[in-house]
């Protein structure tokens, strides 16, 4: 489950809470973000997230 100190979705814009986390490959680091379930299920799916890769939205750290 999303970690408590992460008030925000991932994807910039999004205003939902975080219900959610994903695991991502970021240049070898896996890292972890809170999401919300809405987003959570569409990169699940592989649908690509655009968004500035400088954004540290959502972050919880490394897995």
């Amino acid at each position: 489950m999303a970690d408590e100190r992460s008030t925000d979705c991932m994807v910039d814009g999004c205003q939902a809470l975080p219900d959610d986390e994903v695991t991502i490959d970021l240049y070898g680091l896996r890292m972890v973000y809170t999401i919300c379930s809405e987003h959570a299920q569409d990169v699940r799916w592989g649908a690509p997230i655009e968004q500035d890769a400088a954004t540290n939205r959502g972050l919880v750290g490394p897995a």
